[in-house]
């Protein structure tokens, strides 16, 4: 009966509470980041504009077609850098405070609760990601090609998915239980 108990317990996870805490904890984080990714995407797209009315379209179609001009550098660096802040911000409070014991003695597998922590924090920059893109895309949609705001696209997409990436090493690093290999 104990062992019966103990997996109903195991199935009915915390995951809720999980996710509100983490949201509880990372709100202005992930708003500050939120809102840095679109001021650097609306200035990404009045760069654009401004290009475009100090040189005239026909050379900014020209540079970006045969030069491979790309209009959105601002943003190279960005996801990296929230990736690393996101990480730090969510897990390394609990690891110096030891509150990471706490929530790994919840009624839940200690591999489920730490995926959901992970998981949360990796949608988060893929929802702040996607939003940074709709915004590239439509200021980009209205002067330049579709093949041109879509080559863009894809070029920005590997930046994004090194802040995700950014994002899991900096958990694991944090994460490590022994400090030689942290380093």
């Amino acid at each position: 009966i104990k062992t019966m108990n103990n997996k109903k317990r195991d199935s009915r996870c915390m995951l809720w509470p999980i996710i509100y805490k983490e949201w509880i904890k990372l709100r202005l984080v992930l708003i500050l980041s939120a809102l840095t990714f679109v001021a650097f995407s609306l200035f990404s797209v009045y760069n654009l504009h401004h290009l475009i009315t100090r040189q005239g379209s026909e050379h900014v179609w020209l540079a970006a077609m045969l030069r491979d001009a790309i209009f959105t550098k601002t943003l190279y660096w960005l996801p990296l850098i929230a990736g690393v802040y996101l990480a730090t911000f969510q897990f390394l409070p609990e690891i110096t405070s030891n509150r990471i014991k706490l929530t790994l003695h919840l009624p839940c597998d200690m591999e489920k609760s730490i995926g959901v922590m992970t998981f949360f924090g990796q949608v988060a920059l893929l929802i702040i990601s996607a939003i940074s893109m709709i915004i590239v895309n439509v200021g980009f949609s209205s002067v330049l090609a579709d093949e041109i705001v879509e080559a863009h696209l894809i070029t920005m997409i590997p930046w994004f998915l090194t802040g995700i990436i950014a994002y899991t090493l900096g958990v694991f690093i944090y994460l490590e239980p022994t400090k030689l290999r942290r380093t």
